[in-house]
């Protein structure tokens, strides 16, 4: 569990304000791939935020309180190379934590050197299998999967010519009925690329073709048995996954309704140790269009936007606060029911340490003002 979370948290509950402390930056929608089971809900405006912009909201950001800096969004960052690369400079120097998603397959060498040099923190890579054939036929790419393996292989291998122990590499897996049962080939390639974390999302369906891909209820069963089986593969390697997270079938199947997995996992007081997600008291949005909000999946719909004022105002002003305020009363608005699950994850473990903290404090947190 991030400390910097749980402070962050401690501090709305006695001061009733804390600043955001993870920003999301999207630098465009674009992509150099059509993923088979990719969501199409997203904006396919061109007219994008410049570079200039996006920096000065960054640097703003930090001086705000915010500590770390999140790149991906709903296209390929590296389809506005320079863009990310700045951001990624800019982070670093601004003396935050930098991390970037993406597909691996547009990165040269001299990018690969500039990451290193400049000191991001993380990089996740999004894989779907473990081979040439399953990997380029969910991302409809030929050739793609050798291009992330490159990809890699040269990160480590630069890493070590410089003397570097990051960027570190995460691998990111979309779970279809195509890639479930290459589960543990997945974690053997993530040891092969010296992977710190593997980490499995459950495919949502956004759209009619992406049923296709959906795991029915005999694959569901052989892939909880393959959860079991990987623990010690998990462990004899040293790789971080919420692999072992997916052991309720709610997981593969609510992936689409998540609401109901929020609910179910929480009780029915309404106070700080119940919040259903905990996102939008630390982590702010900004969209390749200029949308600002508190998450990936609320900012889609947010009536904020770069034009709308300080980003202090907003993060403390009324569309925030009435979020806040939802969620605290348990009420799952409707974007939140396609979320990530790896979200949900998160917050149950933010539940448990907040409560964990308040006992061991042997006090009860006042909550200030939401």
């Amino acid at each position: 569990m991030d400390e910097k979370i749980l402070n962050r948290l401690e501090t709305w509950m006695r001061k009733g304000k804390a600043p955001p402390l993870r920003i999301e930056i999207w630098p465009t929608y674009r992509c150099n791939l059509k993923c088979r089971f990719c969501r199409e809900t997203f904006s396919k405006s061109t007219n994008e935020v410049s570079g200039r912009k996006l920096l000065s909201l960054l640097i703003e950001l930090a001086k705000f309180g915010a500590e770390e800096c999140f790149i991906g969004g709903g296209g390929e960052p590296f389809m506005r190379k320079n863009v990310t690369l700045s951001l990624i400079k800019t982070s670093k120097k601004l003396g935050l934590l930098c991390f970037v998603n993406t597909n691996g397959s547009l990165l040269l060498e001299k990018d690969i050197r500039k990451i290193v040099y400049f000191g991001l923190d993380e990089i996740a890579v999004s894989i779907h299998g473990p081979d040439s054939i399953t990997h380029d036929n969910l991302v409809n790419k030929r050739g793609a999967f050798e291009k992330v393996k490159r990809t890699i292989q040269l990160l480590n291998k630069i890493k070590k010519e410089m003397g570097k122990d990051t960027p570190k590499i995460s691998i990111w897996t979309v779970l279809t009925n195509k890639n479930f049962d290459k589960i543990q080939s997945m974690i053997k390639l993530a040891h092969e690329y010296e992977a710190s974390t593997l980490l499995f999302f459950p495919m949502r369906i956004n759209f009619p073709s992406a049923n296709k891909l959906s795991m029915r209820e005999k694959e569901i069963n052989k892939f909880m048995e393959i959860v079991d089986e990987s623990k010690n593969l998990l462990k004899k390697y040293k790789i971080n996954s919420n692999l072992l997270e997916f052991r309720e079938e709610k997981f593969i199947e609510d992936a689409n309704n998540v609401d109901k997995i929020l609910l179910s996992d929480i009780s029915q007081k309404k106070d700080f140790f119940t919040i259903p997600c905990y996102e939008p008291w630390y982590y702010i949005t900004i969209t390749p269009t200029g949308k600002i909000g508190p998450c990936a999946a609320l900012t889609m719909e947010s009536p904020l936007s770069i034009n709308s004022g300080k980003i202090e105002e907003m993060w403390y002003g009324e569309y925030f606060k009435q979020i806040r305020e939802k969620l605290f009363q348990h009420e799952i608005i409707n974007m939140c029911k396609k979320c990530c699950i790896d979200k949900i994850f998160e917050s149950a473990r933010i539940r448990t340490e907040l409560r964990n903290r308040n006992k061991l404090g042997n006090k009860t947190l006042k909550i200030a003002n939401l």
